[in-house]
């Protein structure tokens, strides 16, 4: 998203600058922090993917159904951790004399992964009540 708008503002002749947050960390944990996260994403949306494939194939409350959700929201929260806890961690053990200011912040993207994963949850509990209903009512007909 970030090299669409670089391209679109530098054709029209404006200088751009493209700056990224380290959180005080060094190029390889900056570049670690991506892969972990990227590869989390990547699996999120895999799990997302075969959740819909099971659905639409009729198996909306299967227990599959259910613990690829719960997958999903555990991937979700577990990228959410890596973005929080990653910088701090990583000043700690580079750099024991704690010489820099070491920041812990929760920004409004890990704000919003927290309320999705959580949400993802929530999601995942109702299915497993939703299979309960479901089997009572095929019980009583």
């Amino acid at each position: 998203m970030t090299l669409v708008v670089a391209l679109q503002c530098g054709l029209d002749g404006q200088v751009v600058a493209v700056t990224a947050d380290s959180g005080g960390m060094g190029p390889r944990a900056v570049m670690v922090e991506t892969l972990v996260i990227g590869g989390l994403a990547i699996a999120f949306l895999m799990q997302v993917y075969l959740l819909l494939r099971e659905i639409r194939a009729g198996e909306t409350f299967g227990i599959a159904s259910r613990r690829r959700l719960t997958r999903a929201a555990v991937l979700m929260l577990s990228a959410c951790a890596v973005d929080v806890l990653l910088p701090p961690l990583t000043l700690l053990l580079t750099d024991g004399r704690a010489t820099h200011a070491m920041t812990f912040a929760v920004s409004g993207s890990d704000a919003l992964l927290l309320l999705l994963s959580t949400t993802f949850f929530f999601m995942a509990r109702l299915f497993e009540h939703a299979a309960a209903f479901e089997t009572d009512s095929h019980e009583i007909v």
